[in-house]
């Protein structure tokens, strides 16, 4: 399990922390209330998994976290980049955390279409790599008027569902 002093990294392109495209509060705090532990934002917004992939290591050699949640793929999905390329920045991702000794819990994205089902990718990453993966909350939030903002940004109902499901996922897994 984390420790209560464990320190999580909420690496993704699209739970951005600024506070004022949420009513009250950002994501990385309400995350960080929801799992009492320490919760830093390292995504840049509409960030690419190549990019994001690249600047991966910097970010854990400040950060030295003990889990990374790792939710990168809709902005390349959504601009219809490869998935094989997708898939290959993300195991990269997995593979450098790994090195370090740090888990990763994978939050899945949706294949492209209107399908609304979570791309087979993050399902074969998690088996291939032994790392939990959330495969439906995305697919909830885009279904669900009430949890969204503006575009592709969630409200605080949003927030605070996305950070429910995460805490169930890392307790289901004997993280919490």
């Amino acid at each position: 399990p984390l420790a209560p002093d464990a320190v999580v990294l909420s690496y993704n392109s699209g739970m951005n922390p600024m506070k004022e495209l949420y009513q009250d509060r950002d994501t990385s705090s309400v995350l960080q209330e929801v799992l009492g532990r320490r919760v830093i934002h390292g995504g840049i917004q509409e960030e690419l998994s190549g990019p994001a992939r690249d600047r991966l290591p910097a970010v854990l050699d400040r950060i030295k976290p003990d889990l990374v949640i790792l939710g990168y793929g809709m902005t390349d999905i959504r601009r219809q980049h490869d998935t094989g390329e997708l898939k290959a920045n993300l195991s990269d991702m997995i593979r450098e955390a790994g090195e370090r000794g740090i888990d990763v819990a994978l939050i899945a994205m949706p294949k492209a279409g209107f399908s609304m089902k979570p791309d087979p990718l993050y399902q074969e990453l998690a088996e291939e790599f032994g790392v939990p993966v959330e495969l439906d909350i995305a697919f909830e939030l885009m279904r669900t008027h009430s949890l969204k903002g503006e575009k592709w940004t969630l409200n605080d109902a949003g927030v605070q569902r996305l950070s429910e499901a995460i805490r169930d996922l890392l307790a289901a897994h004997g993280a919490l």
